[in-house]
């Protein structure tokens, strides 16, 4: 027989098992302000993505080893809540569970049980990850950085499950579920990396070496492009291809042309800067992300246009960008930018007949459209399991799905 269920008067809750109360952070937790005066406590923590790491205090770059006496000093089933600058970083997770002692900065919110023999820290971690994902915290925030003060916070609602043992046969439920969407997700996590990298050696192997594995090879003087067929040359990308800047639009419209920037599409015009062909180059910001295009399109000025000279096919081009090092030839630390300078005496192999370009294009699309496919899957999969995890974090938590 089920559960009878009740309103709990939360609305991102709905219904709850009658026999759970509904109550308020500051009547079950106590604020954790423990400062590490004389930097007692070493062992350094932060909240990344969910979880509650250890960093290394020696490396911690631009923290002199008396800052960390502001830190506070957290202990084994404490939650942390990172509720800083919500309008501007809404993906990421903000709450964690420590399972170890040791120092988190005290920009943080930190809590504890007040009566660890009514709380369980793992269950009340769940429900607040599931107020994480339904951007509960996103709608309290208030200030010029829409931060939450835990002031604020403690008057957060929560449910409670009648008992002790109830919230501790729930979250033993949920440690045990969540580590096996946990494991499936690394596994599909891998097979996607490792297939990106299949792909990225495709690409090389095709555009420095051919389709010819018994052609003869010679060394090209390039580091990156290594040996290249006897008969194909090296050549500077100045000398084939032409790099046009972007420039800024008159206007955009909910139609049109499509306007690309460094990290693609970002919205549409009425005019066009280009028709045809082109490989797009970042100049500033996102500058590792070659984009091909064909058309008629519009760039801003943080990306260029290229026009191929008609010795070199313009797609096989594109795949060429791909392997670029970008990296080394950057200028600036804060906004990464290239200068066409740069760009232009970027080597290229070149196979100077076109047949046989067009050749290596045919063979990269069709190779390449099934490792895409395949990536794409994998995806989805990754992307079901979250949702999955989710929901039934959602349910197990609210008591709307019993558990043993």
């Amino acid at each position: 027989m089920s559960e009878k269920m009740k309103d709990s008067g939360v609305d991102w809750i709905g219904e709850i098992p009658e026999g759970w109360e509904t109550s308020e952070i500051q009547y079950k937790f106590e604020q954790v302000k423990r400062k590490n005066i004389g930097n007692q406590e070493k062992n350094l923590l932060s909240l990344s993505y969910g979880k509650i790491i250890q960093k290394d205090i020696e490396k911690s770059m631009g923290l002199l080893p008396e800052s960390f006496e502001t830190y506070n000093i957290i202990e084994n089933g404490d939650i942390v809540f990172r509720l800083t600058d919500l309008q501007n970083d809404q993906r990421s997770l903000r709450v964690g569970l420590a399972k170890e002692k040791g120092i988190i900065t005290s920009a943080y919110q930190t809590i504890r049980p007040k009566n660890s023999g009514e709380i369980d820290s793992r269950y009340f971690f769940y429900l607040f990850y599931d107020y994480d994902i339904q951007k509960v915290f996103y709608g309290m925030g208030a200030g010029v950085r829409q931060g939450l003060t835990f002031e604020e916070l403690k008057r957060l609602k929560i449910i409670v499950p009648k008992s002790l043992s109830e919230q501790k046969t729930i979250a033993d439920h949920l440690d045990k579920q969540t580590s096996k969407f946990d494991q499936a997700q690394k596994l599909l996590k891998d097979e996607i990396e490792r297939l990106r990298a299949y792909k990225k050696s495709l690409i090389y192997e095709t555009v420095t070496k051919g389709l010819d594995k018994n052609v003869q090879l010679k060394d090209s003087g390039v580091d990156w492009i290594g040996e290249i067929p006897v008969g194909w040359e090296v050549v500077s990308l100045k000398n084939i291809v032409q790099i046009k800047n972007g420039r800024e639009i008159e206007k955009s419209v909910n139609k049109g042309y499509p306007v690309y920037g460094s990290g693609g599409v970002f919205k549409y015009t009425d005019k066009y800067l280009y028709d045809g062909e082109s490989v797009l180059l970042g100049r500033k910001g996102t500058i590792d992300n070659p984009q091909y295009v064909t058309g008629k399109f519009w760039t801003v000025d943080t990306s260029y246009y290229t026009i191929s000279s008609g010795r070199l096919c313009t797609k096989l081009f594109y795949y060429q960008s791909l392997l670029f090092d970008y990296q080394f030839f950057q200028t600036g630390s804060t906004l990464p930018s290239m200068t066409q300078k740069d760009l232009g005496l970027i080597k290229l192999p070149f196979p100077e007949n076109l047949l046989k370009q067009e050749k290596l294009v045919e063979y990269l699309d069709r190779k390449i459209d099934i490792i895409d496919k395949i990536i794409k899957i994998k995806g989805e999969q990754f992307t079901n399991l979250s949702e999955q995890c989710k929901t039934l974090i959602y349910e197990v938590v609210t008591g709307k799905r019993k558990v043993k």
